[in-house]
């Protein structure tokens, strides 16, 4: 007798992220893209522990800003802490939120505005008003450099409001920790305080708003 560990339930090309693989394993469905998640019950529980975090520092926060919203699993992570929130996803790839959509249940939270469009242009339209920011602009399995530079992160830091929080999600196995330790030294610069979290293979910072 033999089974599958995992079955693929879909896969879609897409512009911004190539090739979107949607898979059900034993833990539940994860969408992959470049052989790592980007979504799913893998990338939830990352973000759980991020937000456990900020939860610390943030009690009850108004406004939680999502970069990078995917499949909506940073989504979960924030509505089961905080169910009066009122959220904003921002992603440029249409095909990943819809099979964020069809597969993990994104379109169920009332309290989520999706907008789809390019990180980079948006986030200098907007004014501070947000209490936490979750940061996690992947294009395939990578960071593109835009999102790492200074002049980004502190694009960032001003739609944040005093004592705010911004999370940082990055890959962090032997290939990608030399990158995240670049990017720590940028924050160190420009928050208050930055605050080191270890999920799974990857590493969060937290970062305070003075």
């Amino acid at each position: 007798m033999s089974f599958k560990l995992f079955s693929t339930l879909e896969v879609v090309k897409s512009t911004h992220n190539g090739e979107i693989k949607v898979i059900k394993d034993l833990q539940g469905i994860r969408i992959i893209v470049g052989g790592i998640s980007q979504s799913g019950w893998l990338v939830r529980e990352v973000w759980e522990t991020g937000v456990r975090a900020v939860a610390k520092e943030i009690t009850s926060p108004e406004k939680v800003l999502i970069l990078g919203l995917g499949g909506g699993s940073a989504v979960e992570a924030v509505a089961k802490q905080w169910k009066n929130a009122k959220i904003i996803g921002v992603d440029i790839d249409v095909q990943m939120v819809e099979m964020g959509k069809k597969y993990l249940g994104l379109g169920k939270f009332e309290q989520l505005d999706i907008i789809i469009t390019d990180a980079k242009s948006w986030v200098k339209r907007q004014k501070l008003e947000y209490d936490v920011v979750l940061v996690d602009m992947f294009k395939g399995v990578n960071i593109p450099e835009y999102f790492k530079s200074e002049k980004y992160l502190n694009e960032v830091k001003k739609i944040v409001k005093s004592k705010g929080v911004v999370l940082f999600n990055h890959l962090y196995s032997s290939s990608e920790k030399e990158e995240a330790l670049n990017l720590q030294n940028k924050l160190q610069k420009i928050f208050k305080k930055v605050v080191n979290i270890y999920p799974e293979a990857n590493i969060i910072f937290l970062n305070i708003k003075d």
